[in-house]
């Protein structure tokens, strides 16, 4: 199935309290979050300030989440694939915007992830890709 059109597993709207880069980020709750399929640029790297405000705009409205194979990585974060309140899936977005990578491990969504990667390649698309 494609990514988009999947649907999160919890009803529960999450909110975002902080935004720390482009693949990260903490709740209220204080629990930080990692975008489950995609790696974005780091502090001081090249396109991590439009990464880190283009996450801070997509979840500006809460988010929905979806698990992956995993339930943490290696620094405790909670490892979940997002979703706009709409259905849309801010991780897609986010490899497809250029702005950031498909993660190069594991997870059920991999294969439209690093698709949408090629295609951003392809046609140099956003601060990753264009050159």
């Amino acid at each position: 199935s494609r990514l988009e059109t999947l649907r999160p597993d919890a009803a529960i709207l999450y909110r975002s309290e902080f935004v720390i880069d482009g693949d990260t980020l903490y709740t209220p709750s204080r629990e930080r979050i990692r975008l489950y399929g995609i790696d974005a640029p780091e502090v001081g790297s090249r396109c991590y300030l439009e990464a880190t405000w283009e996450l801070r705009r997509a979840v500006a409205n809460g988010f929905f989440v979806e698990s992956g194979e995993r339930a943490r990585d290696r620094h405790g974060r909670s490892l979940y694939y997002l979703f706009t309140p709409d259905g849309e899936s801010i991780d897609l977005h986010m490899v497809a915007s250029g702005l950031a990578r498909a993660f190069a491990g594991d997870g059920q969504h991999r294969a439209v992830l690093v698709e949408a990667e090629q295609l951003a390649r392809q046609h140099r698309v956003g601060c990753l890709w264009e050159g």
